[in-house]
């Protein structure tokens, strides 16, 4: 009836000489988890310390850890280390393990995205605080959004009824491009407060000229199609640059005899992108929105920096134009339909006419709901 007593067995170190930790009440390598020193009763030398409380505490206190760096809230960092466990499946034997390394920063951007925190992240944001080359993080990224595409076409496919409808709901892990510009004039107009884009102070202020502006050429990119295939840092970093040139005071310091170029190399020096880039996308972007501004009655032969100077006036009138031949194109189709349904005779052309009139104050209307709107929604802007 004698308790057996207990066996204290000690290995006097690992291959990995990066200190010890208690684990537990056990002495164990601080890397890898190998056991230097135990106290059980059926002790094995040598034994590697396989834990699964201890793999997943690796998990969660390097997802914190990162989590702290991107600056993202508890509850962001809460979901990334479920969806790293999720994804991993078995515990990691080992700081620094690659499947955690990938994994972590891509779970971590797909938290953000769900749970809407207020930091904005890119994929380029994330990879920088890995311990792995970006490419494997880039190839896991893809893998996570593959098995995500998977995953919902296959709820589509069982309950097709309630996706048509709209009843399942749908997760959204994309990037919000108009949250990304956001950031990206909070960040110009830092750069021109401490003089690093001098001249050009109050132009990207939350409620300066380029930061709307800006919002309307976003606008106008989708619309145009110049976002799809591209890096969204480049593109808007180009909507950037294009408003901050546009709505600029007339003579900044630091424009003139190669004062664009200076513009540029500031510009993607405060938002860390590649120039050769930027300039791509920034003038793919001007030319659309210059020949969109020449085609509207007296503008066309302005010259470029012209027309420029008054995009913004431009862009509403586009938009007011648009919205007419729309209404206008709507009401032409109603009317043809009320001419043609009477066989002919005095009544079939006064409803043809009823169907013209009806048509031209629709048209009307149109143009003036537009124009209260766009009013409207520039006084909220400036608001």
């Amino acid at each position: 009836g004698q308790p057996t007593p207990t066996r204290s067995c000690m290995v006097s170190s690992c291959s990995c000489d990066a200190g010890t930790e208690v684990w537990e009440g056990q002495l164990v390598c601080a890397e890898c988890g190998w056991v230097l020193e135990t106290v059980t009763d059926d002790c094995v030398a040598g034994t590697q310390r396989v834990l699964d409380e201890r793999g997943w505490h690796l998990v969660e206190e390097r997802v914190r850890e990162m989590g702290a760096a991107l600056r993202l809230d508890d509850d962001s960092v809460q979901m990334a280390s479920a969806l790293v466990k999720s994804a991993l499946g078995t515990p990691p034997d080992r700081k620094g393990s690659a499947a955690l390394e990938e994994h972590a920063p891509c779970c971590l951007l797909l938290a953000s995205r769900r749970c809407r925190s207020a930091s904005v992240l890119t994929l380029r944001d994330v990879v920088l605080h890995s311990r792995i080359p970006p490419l494997r993080v880039t190839r896991c990224w893809l893998r996570l959004l593959g098995k995500l595409a998977a995953e919902q076409q296959r709820l589509d496919s069982a309950s097709p009824s309630s996706s048509a409808d709209g009843s399942t709901e749908r997760r959204s892990f994309a990037l919000d491009t108009r949250a990304l510009l956001e950031r990206d004039c909070d960040t110009l107009h830092r750069a021109a407060e401490v003089a690093e884009l001098g001249g050009y102070a109050g132009t990207m202020a939350p409620r300066g000229p380029g930061r709307l502006l800006a919002g309307r050429l976003l606008e106008l990119a989708s619309a145009e199609w110049l976002l799809e295939g591209r890096q969204p840092e480049t593109s808007c970093g180009a909507v950037a640059l294009v408003a901050l040139g546009a709505a600029a005071p007339s003579k900044p310091s630091g424009r003139g005899e190669g004062g664009e170029g200076r513009l540029i190399a500031a510009v993607c020096s405060a938002l860390r992108l590649s120039q050769t880039q930027v300039k791509l996308r920034a003038a793919e972007l001007r030319s659309v929105a210059v020949s969109l501004a020449r085609s509207l009655p007296g503008r066309a032969r302005l010259s470029e920096r012209e027309v420029l100077r008054s995009l913004s006036s431009a862009l509403d009138e586009a938009s007011l134009q648009r919205a007419a031949a729309a209404a206008e194109a709507s009401g032409e189709g109603g009317g043809g339909e009320g001419g043609g349904s009477e066989g002919g005779g005095s009544e079939g052309s006064g409803s043809a006419d009823g169907g013209g009139r009806q048509a031209a104050s629709g048209s009307a209307a149109a143009i003036s709901a537009a124009a209260a709107t766009s009013t409207s929604a520039s006084a909220a802007a400036a608001d």
